[in-house]
């Protein structure tokens, strides 16, 4: 069943093992295994007025970029956070932790998740390409003393140093737009000099390398900016002072999103019989953290075909299949909030939508592929 066989005969070296295929297989028997025993994160739910209720939490994410896992791969988490009892929703590559100075505490539990795109077609090869997810609650920093502390702080600097890359590269798109004027063009300069003078701040109190950042990322429009800027704020920030202001960003994020809450939306998945339709509305729910309402029999309907489509590209040893589910699934869930939120601000604006909240995918006449 497995295209990583290293059985071998008498006399033969065992082939090399692949661990992007093995990873893949490991993967999507996992996927399977959760949706067969019923542990699967779509699946369950609590019974309200003959009908199955899930209150889908928000989609797990990177803690440093937050970037949000997708497809398949999101589902894989969800999956094995919920089976090991874990509250996260974000998680760490080992290779973000060390780079942050986050420590790792011992047999922590995490998940190795693919990237299909690790085919390489020009060799007609696959590269390893895993990524080693650790959920945040594993992680630490060491205080002063050596003693651990809280990760937030730490974390909270770090997505702001990965938010600040971003921001620079924008304004500097901006600024050589033939549209903007010399005016926008400097505002946006000198934005990023501040963003500069921040990520040199931050390597001076750690022991970085200042002079290798200069030189690799302040272009030459950028300098003079900076050189003012640093005229004028000779100080540099201690490292709990820089941690301070990242995490009280942070919480006016969250308090903002508390006063700007609305009611808890609702996904409808009753007679939904489709994966792709079904799981896609459950992705949906997630990324809304709305309620994921459907039935019995569809929700039956539904674990069986996933589980007889798994296993008959398992039987072929097509286990990429997995993964083109999931990226289906991601495009149907974009569809349903889309229709969700146009449907939303038409009822703000008083007209009467008589159409349901998500509109069903069609069925195809061809067999889904799993």
């Amino acid at each position: 069943m497995s295209d990583v066989n290293t059985s071998t005969k008498t006399g033969t070296t065992a082939p090399e093992k692949n661990p992007y295929k093995e990873a893949i297989l490991n993967n999507c028997t996992a996927l399977r295994d959760a949706n067969e025993n019923g542990t699967a994160c779509y699946l369950g739910g609590t019974e309200r007025d003959g009908k199955l209720v899930i209150k889908a939490e928000k989609p797990i994410t990177n803690a440093i970029n937050g970037n949000e896992i997708k497809g398949t791969n999101q589902l894989i988490l969800q999956n094995s956070f919920k089976a090991a009892g874990l509250k996260d929703r974000e998680v760490v590559v080992f290779e973000q932790a060390e780079k942050n100075g986050i420590l790792i505490r011992k047999n922590s539990p995490y998940v190795n998740i693919t990237l299909p795109t690790s085919f390489n077609k020009e060799t007609n090869s696959w590269n390893p390409n895993l990524i080693r997810e650790f959920p945040k609650s594993s992680c630490f920093v060491l205080d002063k003393d050596g003693k651990p502390m809280s990760p937030a702080g730490t974390f909270a600097l770090a997505k702001e140093n990965s938010e600040r890359f971003s921001k620079v590269n924008k304004n500097r798109a901006f600024a050589h737009n033939e549209k903007t004027t010399p005016e926008q063009r400097d505002k946006l300069l000198e934005n990023n000099a501040y963003e500069h003078k921040r990520a040199i701040d931050y390597l001076t109190v750690t022991g970085g390398n200042v002079e290798e950042y200069r030189a690799k990322n302040v272009q030459e429009t950028e300098r003079s900016f900076l050189e003012k800027i640093e005229a004028r704020n000779p100080d540099v920030p201690t490292l709990d002072q820089q941690k301070g202001r990242a995490l009280a960003s942070e919480k006016r994020l969250e308090a903002y999103k508390k006063e700007h809450a609305t009611e808890t939306p609702v996904i409808d998945a009753t007679n939904t019989h489709d994966p792709v339709d079904y799981v896609g509305k459950y992705m949906a729910a997630c990324k809304l953290e709305a309620e994921f309402v459907t039935d019995k029999e569809s929700q039956k309907e539904v674990q069986s075909r996933i589980s007889q489509n798994l296993q008959k590209n398992f039987d072929e040893n097509n286990y990429d299949s997995a993964f083109t589910f999931g990226a289906e699934c991601e495009e149907r869930a974009k569809a349903v909030i889309s229709d969700f939120r146009k449907q939303s601000r038409e009822q703000q604006r008083g007209i009467a939508v008589e159409r349901p909240v998500t509109q069903e995918r069609p069925e195809q006449n061809i067999e889904m592929t799993l």
